[in-house]
This record gives structure tokens, C-alpha cells and sequence, in this order.
């Protein structure tokens, strides 16, 4: 598994299909590829619904339909993206 370069403390654990992976809220803000996140509290470059209000700045999340760590990005041609690769889990099935 991938992951980023900022991951400097474990603050959390999600499941993917009865699989726990390490998630830390505290520094993931970009994407695999680099590019950094939108802030949750904005809808530039890209708008989003507001169930994601409430969520300040602009770290990776993971939610109900999609446990894998993403977040909007600060591209405007690339809506949204991953934090590192999940596939290896969500292809377990």
C-alpha cells in the first residue's frame, strides 16, 4: 500500500470490508498524484453538496459510501481524487 509522505501519526482506523487500514485526519491534505485538497468550507474550483458543510480545512475524509480516504481537489479539471490506493481493499470482494 501507498501512502503518503505526511502520514507521521495513526489517529484512526477504518474498515473496508472487515479490513482495517490506518486513516490520519491530522495531515493527508493532497491527493496520490500531489495535488492539494479544496477546503471542505469551499465550493471553488468545485462545487459540492451541503452535507459536507461543517468540515474545515482540507484534509482527505473518508464517509459512509466511500471509505477510502478522498477529498475534492484544488485542480479545476480534476474533481475529486484519492488519498492513496484503496484497491488492493475494495477489490477483495
Amino acid at each position: 500500500m501507498k501512502l503518503s509522505s505526511t502520514w507521521l501519526v495513526i489517529v484512526g482506523v477504518f474498515s473496508l470490508g472487515g479490513d482495517s487500514i490506518p486513516y490520519q485526519r491530522a495531515q493527508v491534505n493532497t491527493t496520490m498524484s500531489g495535488t492539494p485538497c479544496q477546503r471542505w468550507d469551499s465550493s471553488t474550483p468545485h462545487w459540492h453538496h451541503a452535507e459536507y458543510g461543517g468540515l474545515d480545512g482540507n484534509l482527505c475524509r473518508s464517509d459512509k459510501n466511500n471509505p477510502c480516504p478522498w477529498c475534492y481537489t484544488s485542480d479545476p479539471d480534476l474533481r475529486y481524487d484519492y488519498c492513496f490506493d484503496c484497491c488492493e481493499y475494495r477489490n477483495k470482494d
